[in-house]
């Protein structure tokens, strides 16, 4: 979309509202899994499978960004939240990371006052393993050519209003 950019954040918020439920063919194909009793097998399926990604992005992260990223270990769910030690800006870093195509969302998305800067949220669920140690790779690519041209260089990617696109 080309528009004004109040015009655009007024929209993606917009959009976040619709999405707070999930879709009705979502809906259906969960009652049917509770239907036919396949929940339990699904569930030990994916907790296995998100558990092997959530391990390969923290190896891939550990490998790649060092201590440019901290963080804990989830014991599940779906996100890894990383603090990012390096003196970057997510907005900066997200920017910076778009350009190789990755995208996780900045903390300050997530806070009601202006914290979670050097924040990040990262998904492990929606990609495969070696999809996951590739983002790491182009994160930490990210973080270093960030370095290289200093952080005053766009330094600031503020937003009145910032929705979780």
């Amino acid at each position: 979309m080309a528009a004004h950019p109040a015009l655009i954040n007024r929209l993606a918020l917009d959009k976040q509202f619709v999405d707070l439920h999930s879709n009705n063919l979502a809906q259906w194909l969960a009652h049917r899994l509770l239907e036919e009793g396949a929940l339990p097998e699904h569930l030990a399926f994916v907790r296995t499978e998100y558990k092997k990604r959530r391990d390969a992005l923290v190896k891939a992260l550990r490998r790649c960004c060092g201590e440019k990223l901290v963080f804990n270990m989830p014991e599940g769910g779906f996100y890894l939240w990383c603090r990012i030690q390096a003196p970057v800006l997510s907005s900066r870093l997200l920017h910076e990371a778009a350009k190789t195509g990755l995208s996780f969302v900045p903390g300050e998305a997530f806070y009601s006052t202006p914290n979670g800067d050097r924040e990040i949220r990262l998904c492990f669920t929606t990609h495969p393993e070696d999809l996951l140690s590739e983002g790491a790779r182009r994160l930490a690519e990210a973080l270093a050519r960030i370095d290289k041209a200093g952080q005053s260089k766009g330094a600031s990617f503020n937003t009145t209003v910032r929705p979780i696109v």
